[in-house]
Formats: structure tokens, sequence, C-alpha cells
């Protein structure tokens, strides 16, 4: 059986034909990964911002700053509303419907949820399963006119 060398290793090996001094292919190696980890953190707060910016600026308000929702649908009954999103900004960046997202989040954060109370509570999964199999349908109708 075979072991590779994992990248520090390998990096370590390829240093050592000019690098001497252990200590210092090893303070390269060090300097790199800090690079890389603050590289990777800078580009995922900024990836964060700008996708995060899109879904906030995406929702239509009222004049008190309320979501208005356009796609819905009526509670134990088969009328669904499914429309195309407003503002594409957040689809054309993430390839999901805004308001997709929002439906999941309610589904996960549901009305009326409190967090002194068990997740595990009977009532509680019952009304997330009614809400998941409802949205799900929802989310479904509307990823589906947004592909159009």
């Amino acid at each position: 059986m075979e072991i590779g060398l994992n990248q520090n290793e390998y990096i370590s090996l390829l240093l050592s034909v000019k690098v001497i001094n252990v200590d210092l292919r090893n303070k390269i190696i060090e300097e790199k990964d800090k690079l890389e980890k603050k590289e990777a953190y800078e580009y995922h707060v900024e990836r964060w911002k700008e996708i995060s910016i899109k879904y906030f600026r995406s929702f239509r308000k009222d004049k008190y700053n309320n979501k208005i929702y356009y796609s819905y649908v009526l509670n134990d009954t088969d009328e669904y509303n499914a429309e195309v999103d407003d503002n594409l900004d957040y689809y054309n960046e993430t390839g999901v419907s805004y308001q997709v997202r929002d439906l999941l989040l309610s589904t996960i954060i549901s009305p009326g949820f409190n967090p002194d109370r068990s997740l595990l509570n009977y009532k509680i999964k019952e009304w997330r399963k009614l809400d998941d199999t409802m949205y799900g349908i929802l989310a479904k109708k509307i990823m589906k006119k947004m592909k159009r």
C-alpha cells in the first residue's frame, strides 16, 4: 500500500532542495498556511456579504417595511400561487429563488417557535412536517417558473 505525502510534506520536500534549514522550511510552510487561511476567510466573508445583500434587497416591502408575500399556499388546500422573483439578483448569483430560501427558513424557524421548548415535541414535529410538505410543493413550483 502506498501512502502519499500531504500538501505541506510535499512542499517541504521541494523546499529541501534549496533550503537546508528545517526550521526555516517549517516557518515558510507555517506562513503559507496562515496566508491561505486568511485569504479563504476574506473570500468567504466577501461572498457572504455579496449574497446576503442580494437576498435582503430582493423582498417586496410595504410602507411599514413588512415583507409582502406574492407566492403562497392556502393552508390545507391545493391552492398554490407561485410567482417568479421580482428581483433576480439573488437567483442569478445562487441559482435559488430568494422566496424558496425564505420558505426553508420559515419551515426551520416556524412562527410561534419557542427555543425553550423541545424540538422533539410531537406537536412541533407535526407542524413542521405539514409546513415542509406544503412549502416543498410551493418551492418546486417557484423554481419551475424561475427556470423558464
